[in-house]
């Protein structure tokens, strides 16, 4: 069911976003939460598909998942 409230260039980013959380997130959550902590260049990694733009879908993205 289609969101009233997303457009699709919001869908296509949290596309992006479910993607870079399969790839760069999901391999190591389990070692990063025995550690307590995540390394710092993934904020850069982040940073880099841009979720400066709409990190509120960043954060739907994520809940998503």
């Amino acid at each position: 069911m289609a969101s009233p409230f997303y457009t699709a260039e919001h869908e296509a980013y949290r596309e992006v976003v479910r993607r870079f959380v399969e790839k760069e997130i999901e391999p190591y959550a389990h070692e990063w939460d025995e550690a307590g902590g995540f390394p710092r260049v993934l904020y850069e990694k982040a940073a880099a598909i841009g979720p400066e733009r709409r990190p509120d879908a960043l954060y739907c993205a994520i809940l998503d998942f």
